[in-house]
């Protein structure tokens, strides 16, 4: 068993996870999205294309940064960020 940036694939973890943010006070948190070539193209960490959605307005901005973040309080809605953005970050289980 391991552990990476957690994938939210649907609309269950996503309310998991930003209820777990909000409930522990954090504001913004990494998610494992990530564009692995640079080329603008974000996939969550384990190479699965993005198929559930929850970006922000005017998000991704593949120029702001080439990482997800979700961003709460209130909307729990998606961004990109620079990688190197100091945040808490949310990991899931893999078998």
């Amino acid at each position: 068993m391991g552990y990476s940036q957690a994938a939210l694939t649907d609309a269950r973890s996503h309310a998991v996870v930003s209820s777990a943010l909000a409930a522990g006070g954090f504001d913004t948190a990494w998610i494992g999205l990530h564009d692995p070539d640079g080329l603008g193209t974000l996939e969550w960490v384990d190479g699965v294309p993005i198929e559930y959605e929850q970006w922000a307005p005017g998000q991704p901005a593949i120029d702001t940064g080439d990482c997800g973040a979700v961003r709460l309080p209130g909307t729990g809605l998606w961004s990109t960020n620079d990688c190197t953005d100091s945040f808490a970050y949310v990991c899931g289980v893999t078998p």
